[in-house]
């Protein structure tokens, strides 16, 4: 199939090349994946820190800046990070969510990063502040794609902005041919004409490319946002110093990929008679 072929056929694909980014309908069985991981999340919350009682799931995370601090944030996000971020049954459900778009996007061979990382940024909490950045400029494959999967409805600083691609990749030209930016905050504000907050309700997922300039501002909304973010890519393509086996886990293959998976694994050659 031609690349204008696959186009046609795939609205989130068409948006994913033309501004680097698509936002995607969670529904069916994979809402029902949805809702278990954040209930899951939910109930890790309640053991960990207690406050909250007879909320439902999103008016707790919606809230749980009311009964949590800056000061005590940290030990929870560790706890749920390893009781739930590297769970093999965690990281399975979070990929159910999204995993036909992922095969749209990167192919059916998909690896996927080894921690799901639950992100916490309550109101007005300037520790937890996302400076704007690309993955890529971090050693991350510009052959990845992120998740980026709001547990709660997001909006204006309670969301993160993105900037799209063609001006994305003029500021990027801007800047290997030599124009000068002192800091993170310089370069947001030469940027920040063509940046803007991703606004997603509960129920959809951002993916986009690492290739982006993104970042989060503080939180000057009243309420907590929570999300949860994971990278994904194909299990052929390159990988940049993300490693399969060190950073990234396959997540879905075929039975002849199985198969020289086990034999490399086993007898590590690749007999090209």
């Amino acid at each position: 199939m031609s690349m204008e072929d696959w186009l046609a056929k795939s609205k989130h694909g068409e948006d994913f090349v033309r501004q680097g980014y698509c936002v995607v309908p969670i529904q069916g069985e994979q809402r029902a994946s949805l809702d278990r991981a954040r209930a899951l999340l939910v109930a890790g919350l309640r053991a960990a820190l207690p406050g909250g009682d007879g909320l439902g799931d999103e008016d707790y995370l919606n809230r749980f800046h009311k009964f949590s601090n800056a000061a005590t944030l940290n030990d929870v996000r560790v706890r749920i990070h390893r009781e739930l971020g590297g769970s093999p049954e965690y990281r399975k459900l979070v990929f159910n969510c999204v995993k036909n778009y992922l095969f749209d996007l990167v192919g059916n061979e998909v690896v996927m990063q080894r921690n799901v990382n639950p992100v916490t940024h309550l109101p007005r909490d300037k520790t937890q502040l996302l400076y704007l950045h690309t993955d890529a400029w971090s050693g991350c494959s510009p052959y990845e794609v992120i998740l980026w999967m709001p547990l709660v409805d997001v909006y204006d600083t309670k969301s993160m902005y993105l900037c799209k691609r063609d001006p994305n990749n003029k500021h990027m030209r801007d800047l290997k041919a030599g124009a000068q930016v002192d800091s993170a905050v310089e370069l947001l504000k030469k940027i920040r004409p063509d940046i803007a907050p991703v606004k997603m309700k509960y129920g959809e997922a951002l993916l986009f490319s690492p290739t982006l300039m993104h970042g989060a501002e503080e939180n000057l909304t009243d309420e907590t946002r929570f999300i949860l973010n994971v990278r994904f890519k194909s299990l052929f393509s390159p990988y940049g110093t993300k490693a399969l086996g060190e950073t990234f886990l396959p997540v879905n293959y075929l039975p002849a990929t199985e198969i020289g998976l086990s034999y490399e694994s086993e007898f590590g050659i690749v007999d090209g008679g």
